[in-house]
């Protein structure tokens, strides 16, 4: 018999967040809010929100928070398990594959559009538009030269 995921409320999402993240980060842990905030090119302040219980981060944020942690796949499938998901594991290999790709590809989004929210594009945006758009452009040439 299949095992249906229940509902989750948003306020189950958090704390299961909340929850699975202190077990992760911080004193005594195996990582520190630094070193995610670092992962994620985000503040400090936020990952203090998500432990304490006030904040959901966007799911790019999630995903590479839990691809810094050592124990990020044991992190994931807590957060899974509720939706009937689990068996997240790391892909140790940086080779470029179609799921790096789109990883790639969705923090070139989120850079690009963090420096486009305020309709003014200085030196320092452009630089960091046009470094995001050459690096997904190799990975996508790596992936064609691979099959």
């Amino acid at each position: 018999m299949t095992k249906c995921a229940q509902t989750v409320t948003l306020p189950e999402l958090q704390e299961g967040l909340t929850d699975a993240f202190r077990r992760q980060v911080g004193i005594r842990k195996p990582d520190s809010i630094c070193s995610i905030a670092a992962a994620t090119g985000t503040k400090d302040a936020i990952w203090k929100h998500v432990q304490a219980g006030n904040k959901i981060p966007s799911l790019l944020n999630i995903m590479l928070a839990a691809q810094a942690m050592p124990h990020g796949d044991d992190f994931l499938n807590e957060l899974l398990e509720p939706f009937g998901f689990t068996g997240a594991r790391r892909i140790e290999s940086r080779e470029t594959n179609p799921l790096s790709l789109s990883g790639d590809l969705a923090r070139a989004i989120t850079t690009i559009s963090e420096a486009l929210a305020d309709g003014k594009i200085d030196a320092r945006k452009r630089r960091a538009i046009v470094d995001a758009i050459r690096d997904v452009s190799r990975q996508a040439d790596g992936l064609k030269a691979v099959g």
